[in-house]
């Protein structure tokens, strides 16, 4: 009888390494993904800022022709 419990207690102490290595295991994957999830959004974070930028660059450009062409358009009416 001594014997099968400590066969018992032998099985299960196995079994709880068994189960702490999978938690550890996951844990592992699990810290993978969310560093690749944070490096993802930084590279979407510098990409709108980039985008940003572009798009007040061509929002600058577009302002200037338009006083261009009314400056121009003005000159053509009094001229």
């Amino acid at each position: 009888m001594k014997r099968l419990e400590e066969q018992h207690q032998k099985e299960i102490k196995e079994q709880q390494i068994q189960i702490d290595n999978r938690i550890k295991a996951e844990v592992d994957l699990y810290k993978v993904d969310m560093d690749a999830m944070a490096e993802q959004n930084r590279e979407l974070k510098d990409k709108m800022e980039e985008l940003n930028q572009d798009m007040k660059k061509k929002s600058h450009e577009i302002r200037r022709m338009k006083v261009l062409f009314l400056v121009g358009l003005i000159c053509i009416v009094l001229f």
